[in-house]
């Protein structure tokens, strides 16, 4: 009850070897009553090269349609060639149309992709055999008018470098990077899952790209450690090959050094009595200050005392009191203002910060 069409292909009609050879395996096939459909055909096998059909994530290799327009009960086995020169059969893609269209040349119902356990490649005759492939139904009857695409996986590529505004950035702040996922014949690849890491941090994100293929992201840099970090960008969305790119430059992530000076602003000093004014110094930076010396100008050496002239260390968040004593004389002048400095290093780098009490 099996009923085989065969057919070969030559790309003219003086060749003598065919360019490809196909063959469709129908079981129960009631040759009584034909669909003939436009152009009167019962039977018709058609075969391309390099065919202009859009299927997602696919470069398409080689296709073939086939019509049996007699009633069968099933498809038991496609065998169809494939271009060796173009395709590796280790990473051969095969997708079925189980409705296509001859004369509009295009698929009428949606293309499915085959699984690799229901393709068998012959590497003697490159040609593939399929399982499981599908027949279409009309008025309760069973026909076969499919078209079969081999191809292989197109790449996700990046339009663009990884776009980076600002490649000096302080931790804690905001990292934007940005750009086009476009696949090899520069279609934009929506909906593709995008991941954007910091190689050797801590810092990975997500995203996706939206129906232009453009991605974006604004991280916050709170929780990684200052360091030059090179970006890895990672794409993905079945059935493309995947991408993963490095950025060229680097991103610099940095800590903000600073130390603060804050006291009484407008203190009423008497004269010829001690007089004690705190200044607060603190550390609103990110790293810690070391060696830090205390200053005061404005008013005589010989008239003040200095609760501590030098701090060894102090760490992010802390704050050290430096209390200055004044001990003027009765015929003391007041004067306008003093003037009390920190001054600091961080990595070699120095870090200063003052404030100016007003004294009455």
């Amino acid at each position: 009850n099996e009923f085989t069409v065969d057919a070969s292909f030559y790309r003219t009609s003086e060749d003598t070897e065919s360019l490809a050879d196909g063959s469709v395996v129908l079981e129960d096939a009631n040759l009584e009553d034909a669909d003939l459909g436009p152009g009167g055909s019962a039977i018709r096998y058609d075969y391309l090269e390099s065919p202009d059909v859009d299927i997602e994530g696919l470069n398409p290799v080689n296709m073939m349609m086939v019509k049996f327009g007699y009633p069968v009960e099933s498809l038991q086995d496609v065998e169809m060639a494939f271009d060796s020169g173009k395709l590796d059969p280790q990473s051969m893609k095969v997708f079925e149309c189980d409705a296509w269209n001859f004369e509009g040349e295009d698929c009428l119902t949606s293309w499915s992709s085959i699984s690799e356990d229901d393709v068998t490649v012959n590497p003697a005759t490159w040609t593939v055999s399929l399982d499981d492939t599908d027949l279409y139904e009309i008025e309760g009857e069973k026909i076969l008018m499919n078209a079969y695409v081999i191809g292989s996986n197109s790449r996700i590529e990046l339009q663009d470098a990884i776009d980076v505004p600002d490649l000096s950035i302080q931790s804690g702040e905001t990292l934007e990077a940005s750009g086009v996922l476009i696949d090899e014949n520069g279609n934009r690849v929506e909906d593709a899952n995008v991941t954007l890491s910091l190689i050797g941090g801590d810092g990975e994100w997500t995203a996706s790209s939206d129906s232009t293929g453009s991605f974006e992201f604004q991280e916050d840099l709170e929780d990684v450690e200052k360091g030059n970090y090179q970006l890895r960008l990672e794409a993905s969305k079945p059935p493309y090959e995947p991408l993963e790119k490095k950025s060229s430059s680097t991103v610099e992530v940095y800590y903000e050094k600073s130390i603060n000076v804050d006291s009484q602003s407008e203190p009423l000093i008497p004269p010829g009595e001690r007089y004690d004014i705190d200044y607060e110094v603190e550390n609103n930076g990110q790293t810690a200050v070391k060696d830090i010396e205390f200053d005061v100008s404005g008013v005589n050496r010989n008239m003040y005392e200095l609760s501590h002239s030098e701090l060894e260390l102090l760490e992010p968040g802390e704050i050290d009191t430096v209390t200055l004593t004044l001990d003027p004389p009765e015929e003391f002048e007041t004067p306008p203002s003093i003037e009390f400095g920190a001054l600091g290093a961080v990595e070699g780098e120095e870090v200063k910060g003052s404030a100016t009490t007003l004294v009455s």
